[in-house]
């Protein structure tokens, strides 16, 4: 399973950036459990609109919101794991978006 590749083990803090609809990010944070935490961002409102209206009722550890690969509000060190699955593809700076994700 592609997620597996982050080793968690429950608790962590993850960052799912280009999280589209939040699917992964649901299935994250029932890897990490309610002590851990993860935040979904995208690049567009009506994905991040539509992640928030069907993970509402779900009691998860999760948080979205709306950003840029290449510019993330968070400080270094946040996050315990990131990941991202085609988003690059289409950010105009690939190398600032990795950069901004390691």
């Amino acid at each position: 399973m592609p997620l597996d590749g982050l080793q968690l083990r429950g608790g962590e803090t993850v960052l799912d950036v280009g999280c589209g609809l939040g699917d992964d990010v649901i299935e994250l944070a029932q890897r990490i459990g309610p002590t851990g935490r993860v935040v979904g961002v995208d690049v567009s409102n009506v994905m991040i609109t539509e992640a928030r209206r069907r993970t509402a009722a779900l009691g998860l550890p999760i948080a979205f919101e709306v950003g840029d690969a290449r510019q993330l509000r968070f400080a270094d060190g946040t996050f315990d794991a990131c990941r991202t699955e085609r988003m690059l593809m289409y950010v105009p700076d690939v190398e600032r978006a990795m950069a901004e994700l390691v």
